[in-house]
């Protein structure tokens, strides 16, 4: 069984500002989602939870912020093969990580 692979973006609001009207024609409208408590990503160097926001599109969308956050990160992940890769990468973003896909649309646990 293949699994799927994506890419994951980390960029700062502006970058964002600049690339989004890109995002939203290739993936439709999206929005800004903070999981802070929730999935964490700690710093070593100062052991605090790195300021992230995860840009979400599609059906599964909870209520988030309409606009980038500036002092955050904006992460986002699409399926390594999808054209928006190589469009991104005109624009100077590239992936800064990979990712295998297991499951999705699980419904929620611990």
């Amino acid at each position: 069984m293949l699994l799927p692979l994506i890419v994951s973006n980390c960029l700062d609001s502006e970058k964002i500002k600049i690339i989004e009207p890109i995002l939203q024609e290739h993936l439709g409208p999206i929005s800004y989602v903070s999981l802070q408590g929730i999935k964490d990503i700690i710093l070593q160097s100062s052991q605090s939870a790195m300021p992230l926001f995860h840009i979400q599109f599609g059906l599964c969308t909870q209520k988030g912020y309409a606009n980038p956050i500036d002092g955050y990160i904006h992460m986002f992940c699409i399926p390594i093969g999808d054209p928006l890769v190589v469009i991104l990468e005109k624009q100077d973003v590239y992936p800064s990580a990979t990712a295998t896909v297991i499951h999705h649309g699980m419904e929620r646990w611990n």
